[in-house]
């Protein structure tokens, strides 16, 4: 069964079950680039919705994709700077985004389209999969939030593309604790007790969220 509501696959798409793939892979590196790696796997949403409606909806996808892989190479190259600095910076660039969505963000416009997709859509996985792992020396760190499942995600949305964007920058602060939980934990333990702490953390205030969104929308008159 398919998912329709854009907030609810938003909601999905937080949970880090992909980040957790690349960091049991051996993906876990410098930590810096994954607080980093939080906003640009925000950005691949938010440019596919300003894209797909000019361009289309492949093309939309592969341009985000191409961004996410030239900035993340950049940035690997040439930005070095401490762990606090970048979670700070991410912190900073969450909040930052989430005061312009409440004066600027408006719903799409677009007519809905549940169409499934189709096999050359999915394709797009695989390939892109295999390509950022081989470009995995250019991109360090940031193969972690690589969008891995962003991709199937953006090429299945066929409306409320900036309403789903918007929501998942509003869950993109539970994918930055769970990699500042990780990366805390593996200071004073290895690598699998790090990982659970950075898990139950996560569940603990996704359910708190979860909870004071119902909460909210309930009281709403």
């Amino acid at each position: 069964m398919s998912v329709r509501s854009p907030r609810l696959r938003a909601t999905l798409y937080a949970i880090p079950i992909p980040i957790t793939i690349a960091l049991v892979a051996g993906s876990s590196g410098e930590s810096s680039g994954q607080y980093l790696g939080v906003i640009l796997l925000v950005g691949f949403m938010y440019a596919v919705a300003a894209l797909q409606q000019a361009v289309g909806r492949m093309l939309a996808v592969a341009g985000a994709l191409l961004g996410y892989l030239g900035i993340a190479a950049a940035l690997h190259q040439w930005a070095d700077m401490p762990s606090w600095m970048a979670f700070s910076l991410a912190v900073v660039a969450l909040a930052a985004l989430r005061v312009w969505n409440r004066r600027h963000a408006r719903a799409d416009g677009d007519a809905p389209d549940h169409r499934p997709p189709g096999l050359v859509e999915y394709a797009v996985v695989p390939i892109a999969t295999s390509g950022t792992w081989a470009l995995g020396t250019a991109l360090g760190p940031f193969l972690v939030t690589f969008p891995y499942s962003g991709v199937p995600t953006a090429l299945s949305i066929r409306s409320g593309r900036l309403e789903f964007a918007v929501s998942f920058a509003g869950r993109a602060w539970l994918l930055l604790g769970f990699l500042g939980a990780f990366h805390v934990g593996r200071e004073q333990m290895s690598f699998w007790p790090s990982l659970g702490v950075a898990w139950v953390l996560f569940a603990a205030a996704a359910l708190g969220t979860h909870r004071g969104w119902t909460g909210r929308r309930a009281s709403a008159p």
